[in-house]
C-alpha cells in the first residue's frame, strides 16, 4: 500500500468521524466502552438508541450498507426513539451491526479496491481473506504487535452478542466468516503517552475514536484489558515498511 494510499484511508475515516459529530469513546478496565458526551460525562449507550437511529444520522449507516450490498440495511423510517421504545403492536426491528460495512466503506472511498481489501459486512471475512493470501493490502498479525496509522486493530466481539467471544491471538487461523468481531483503524500515534487513537462504526451506536494503551514496548496487547480485546492487527503491506515487532 502506497503512503498516499495510507494517507487517503486516514482521511476517509476522520472524515466520517466529523460527520458523526467526532465522538470519542473511553475504554474502562473490565474490557467495556463508554460514551463521552458533551457534559464530559461517559455513559452507555444501548443497542438501536444512539446516533444511528437519528433522522439525521442514520442514511449515513445505509451509505455504508451500500458498499457490502448487505439486503437488510438500516431502518430509516422509525427514528429518534430507541428500537425497543418503538410505539405500536409491531415487534422491534432489530438493527444490524454494522462496524464492518462502515470499515469497507472506508476503504472503498480511499480508493482500495475488491482485491486488495475484501469488503463485507462481516469483520472475520476480510480478516480471513487477507490471512489467507486472498487480499494482497494487509497481513494478518497475532498480538502483541507493531501498528502504525492505516491498520486494522481487532478484537473479539462479546458473549452477550451471540458470536463466540473466545478467539485469541493464537487462534486467529481459526477466524471463519462465523465468528464475531470488531475492528477500528489506527488513524494517529502518540508515543509520548504511549497510546494509539483508531475510529470504528457502530461503537456505542456511532462512528467513535477510541484511544488504545499499549504495551511497554509500544505494541497492541490482548492483555492489557481496557475496552477491548486485541487479538491482532491487519498491518498494512506498505511499499516501505514502517515497523518491526520487538
Amino acid at each position: 500500500m502506497s503512503d498516499a494510499q495510507v494517507a487517503s484511508l486516514i482521511h476517509s475515516a476522520e472524515t466520517e468521524w466529523v460527520r458523526w459529530g467526532a465522538m470519542r469513546a473511553y475504554g474502562l478496565p473490565g474490557n467495556e466502552l463508554c460514551l463521552v458526551i458533551s457534559d464530559g460525562s461517559c455513559q452507555d449507550v444501548q443497542d438501536g438508541c444512539g446516533q444511528e437511529q437519528t433522522t439525521a444520522l442514520c442514511p449515513l449507516v445505509d451509505e455504508y450498507w451500500a458498499q457490502v450490498r448487505y439486503a437488510f440495511g438500516h431502518d430509516c423510517t422509525r427514528n429518534d426513539v430507541c428500537e425497543w421504545q418503538w410505539p405500536g403492536p409491531d415487534e422491534p426491528v432489530t438493527t444490524s451491526a454494522w462496524s464492518a460495512a462502515f470499515i469497507s466503506a472506508v476503504m472503498a472511498r480511499a480508493g482500495i479496491s475488491q482485491t486488495e481489501f475484501r469488503r463485507d459486512h462481516r469483520h472475520a471475512v476480510y480478516i480471513a481473506a487477507a490471512r489467507d493470501g486472498q487480499a494482497s493490502a494487509y497481513e494478518v498479525v497475532p498480538t502483541p504487535a507493531m501498528a502504525a496509522p492505516g491498520d486494522l486493530i481487532c478484537a473479539g466481539r462479546k458473549s452477550g452478542s451471540g458470536w463466540p467471544s473466545h478467539i485469541t491471538p493464537a487462534t486467529i487461523a481459526h477466524v471463519m466468516a462465523g465468528v464475531g468481531m470488531h475492528c477500528d483503524l489506527v488513524v494517529s500515534m502518540d508515543p509520548t503517552h504511549n497510546t494509539l487513537d483508531a475510529i470504528g462504526g457502530n461503537v456505542k451506536q456511532t462512528v467513535a475514536r477510541t484511544t488504545v494503551d499499549l504495551d511497554e514496548m509500544g505494541r497492541v496487547s490482548f492483555d492489557l484489558d481496557r475496552g477491548r480485546k486485541w487479538v491482532l492487527v491487519m498491518r498494512a503491506r506498505r511499499a516501505s515498511p514502517q515497523l518491526v515487532d520487538r
